[in-house]
């Protein structure tokens, strides 16, 4: 009986040393990075156009300037003109904003008096305005959840958030809707 509780006693105090011995040793804590990486390609005064497989200009953009991630797939930049192509080759829409990020050359994030207008007559809508929106360039669709105004020939709408088709001219507004509708 002794010997059990000799090596119980044993057991207990090396236990209590091995304890205390892993409770002092430091911890290997990783912290992210807070420094913003440096990006692998510098632009200023850039001016691109993008051409789809029929010869059809589809995008074109202008940009103060540009930072490009290539790790990230990401390229930034100031104060930024988009403009969408239709079919005509004539330019539909116009996007403009202070800042934007484009992810993998079609996911477009601007930010900043963002402001979509329209260049067709056939359209109702003339003016967006709203201080985010997110694009997809190949389908020419638009969304947001901030809240945007709205303006057209006889009309001016507020709400908050909206999704919208370029190529179909359909909007959805999410929230909060108000109105002013101008008589003739």
């Amino acid at each position: 009986m002794r010997v059990y509780l000799l090596i119980v006693l044993i057991c207990a105090c090396a236990g209590y040393y091995f304890y205390q011995q892993w409770q002092t040793q430091p911890k290997n804590i990783i912290k992210p990075s807070t420094e913003k990486s440096e990006p692998d390609y510098k632009a200023s005064g850039l001016s691109i156009k993008l051409f789809n497989k029929t010869g059809v200009p589809s995008v074109e953009l202008k940009a103060q300037s540009m930072a490009y991630y290539q790790k990230k797939a990401v390229a930034e930049f100031e104060q930024t003109e988009y403009n969408l192509y239709n079919n005509n080759a004539e330019i539909d829409w116009q996007l403009h904003a202070q800042k934007s990020v484009l992810h993998n050359n079609n996911a477009l994030e601007l930010s900043h008096q963002v402001t979509l207008s329209s260049n067709a007559t056939t359209h109702w809508l003339t003016n967006l305005s709203t201080e985010q929106l997110n694009v997809d360039i190949t389908n020419k669709t638009i969304e947001t959840i901030t809240p945007i105004n709205l303006h057209g020939e006889r009309f001016n709408l507020t709400g908050k958030g909206i999704s919208a088709n370029l190529n179909q001219n359909k909007f959805e507004i999410k929230d909060e809707i108000k109105a002013v509708i101008i008589p003739n």
